[in-house]
């Protein structure tokens, strides 16, 4: 990495500038691969998003992006055996992936990210703060190039270097 003489356009610190980089540039090298407590999300050589592993519909670990039948049984957990297509994402290019225990995220060609899971402490960047069986798109977020996922955090680092954070109660941006 490159870096000029002085600190670039609103960056105040080298750190936290320095440290933006390289978390950005070490999430693109990352293989469309991640996993969580007891699944897995993949990304194929075509772009499309798959998944495999068991949901557990009692703590609403929704995490396989698949619907849930209605009339399923709140104490079982729900597998798929080989990784299947999320039918909901079959007409999206996905380029990233990232998942923790409770919660997933893929970023899409177009720089989109959508998010599934539970959605307990702004996990999935959505302001209703609910659980999604299937992948729905965080409207807030555009331009995205990188994403993660921590026990309770998701983020993201758009184009313009602004790292974004769903924790808490709601997600919140910072350059």
């Amino acid at each position: 990495m490159r870096i000029g003489p002085s600190l670039p356009k609103g960056a105040l610190s080298w750190v936290p500038y320095l440290l933006k980089r390289v978390l950005r540039d070490r999430m693109r090298r990352e293989a469309p691969l991640a996993v969580g407590d007891n699944f897995s999300v993949f990304v194929d050589d075509e772009g499309r998003l798959l998944t495999c592993g068991s949901d557990n519909y009692e703590d609403g670990e929704f995490v396989l992006g698949h619907a849930v039948d209605p009339d399923a049984n709140p104490d079982d957990d729900r597998a798929i055996g080989p990784p299947t297509l999320v039918p909901s994402m079959q007409d999206r290019r996905i380029v990233s992936v990232a998942a923790s225990e409770w919660h997933c995220l893929a970023l899409s060609c177009e720089g989109e990210v959508y998010s599934w899971g539970k959605g307990d402490f702004g996990l999935l960047g959505h302001a209703d703060g609910r659980a999604r069986a299937v992948p729905s798109r965080i409207e807030s977020l555009s331009h995205v190039e990188s994403i993660a996922v921590g026990f309770s955090t998701s983020a993201a680092v758009d184009a313009d270097g602004r790292l974004h954070v769903g924790s808490g109660n709601s997600p919140h941006s910072q350059r």
